[in-house]
């Protein structure tokens, strides 16, 4: 950034301005890590039936997360229970353990 400056002779300044419209992502953006394992998707599908529920997911968020390699195993481990599945959860965190392993935690 700094040879852009020398080069323009002046300082960058980036303008900050509230948000006044959000747009979701198309769907198939929406979790993507977790709508690439077809075993967390049928369990989210028992979970949330309309697609906008999982979307909004709290705990569908923090799976895919993990699903992407953020975070650690173990914390997965301490948070489930927390994530309101309910029985659903081990067989997700069976095929989120299964991603993990394919892929280096970040």
């Amino acid at each position: 950034m700094q040879l852009l400056v020398e080069k323009l002779q002046r300082e960058l300044t980036t303008e900050v301005l509230p948000l006044d419209t959000f747009y979701l992502a198309e769907d198939y953006h929406q979790k993507y890590c977790l709508q690439r394992n077809q075993k967390v998707m049928q369990m989210f599908n028992g979970v949330y039936p309309n697609f906008a529920d999982f979307v909004n997911s709290t705990a569908a968020a923090r799976l895919n997360g993990f699903s992407a390699g953020y975070g650690s195993l173990e914390l997965l481990a301490r948070e489930k229970d927390t994530y309101g599945l309910g029985s659903c959860v081990p067989t997700g965190i069976a095929a989120i353990d299964q991603a993990f392993s394919d892929e280096p935690v970040r």
